[in-house]
């Protein structure tokens, strides 16, 4: 539309360039001619008159050719001029992208597809809709992104700040190698630098998105906790998917394949393994 905008402006203005100076050069030849016989006629007042308004043309003249001059820099600047826009962040692009693809679509329900607000992670409409039918199958979801860690920051208290109080969640991460994992849970957790808490949540899982499988928890009476020095755990102790503090510097974070959410889960491609993102999203019915 600019390019459009653009060439449409310079052929305008160049076409009322072109008339204006075809206009001026008869125009003071004439006055200039005029002009010449003003010594013989000095004593006729009519054509002294007659001289004297065609100088005061030539002077609106010399301002016109000044106007069209300007006219012409600044068309010359213009027409030089590079029209180019600026997104700082390419996921956003691409994000954006998405978003335009997937206006529209609609769920097996004929519901409106809830997309996963600002996710750079999770942005497939197929993908939205399986992570739906994990959480429920007859709701209408809507999410809203409480934390990302390349946004907000990876430490201990930039993941509580956001997201403790909150409920219910989904917590989403990737990691370098492009393993997409994640946990939902319902439970409303504060964090406690001084107290570890497990509570029982029978609603909670975590899933593969490379799978595409969720896995619930095999004992339920600790399917959920926050623990001193880690973010969220999914899971009793080891056997759970931790995901511990300096989210995006550590290597620590740790997924057990034979876990509190049952056997050879592989969410990711180690045991212990590193996070390039995280994402947390508050979500409504």
């Amino acid at each position: 539309m600019l390019e459009v905008d653009k060439k449409s402006e310079e052929i305008y203005f160049k076409e009322e360039l072109i008339k204006e100076c075809e206009k001026l050069p008869n125009k003071i030849k004439i006055s200039l001619e005029k002009g010449k016989s003003i010594n013989k006629d000095w004593n006729n007042s009519n054509k002294l008159n007659s001289i004297i308004n065609d100088c005061i043309n030539i002077e609106k003249n010399i301002n016109d050719i000044n106007l069209i001059n300007e006219a012409i820099k600044k068309y010359k600047n213009y027409n030089d001029s590079d029209f180019e826009f600026y997104i700082k962040d390419e996921d956003e692009i691409n994000l954006f992208l998405e978003k335009i693809k997937n206006i529209g679509c609609l769920t097996a329900d004929g519901n409106e597809n809830s997309l996963l607000e600002n996710s750079l992670i999770i942005t497939k409409k197929e993908e939205v809709e399986l992570i739906n039918s994990w959480i429920s199958k007859n709701k209408h979801i809507k999410y809203k992104l409480l934390y990302r860690a390349t946004r907000d920051g990876d430490t201990l208290n930039d993941y509580h700040s956001k997201c403790d109080n909150a409920s219910p969640i989904l917590v989403i991460g990737k990691t370098p190698k492009g393993y997409i994992f994640g946990g939902y849970t319902t439970i409303n957790l504060s964090y406690d630098k001084y107290n570890n808490k497990y509570e029982s949540d029978n609603e909670a899982f975590v899933f593969s998105l490379n799978q595409k499988k969720k896995f619930a928890p095999k004992d339920n009476s600790r399917s959920i906790g926050f623990i001193r020095g880690y973010c969220i755990i999914f899971g009793n102790g080891s056997n759970s998917l931790q995901i511990e503090n300096d989210i995006l510097t550590s290597k620590k974070h740790w997924s057990n394949p034979n876990g509190s959410y049952g056997n050879n889960l592989n969410l990711t491609e180690n045991q212990e393994f590193s996070i390039s993102e995280l994402e947390v999203f508050h979500i409504n019915f």
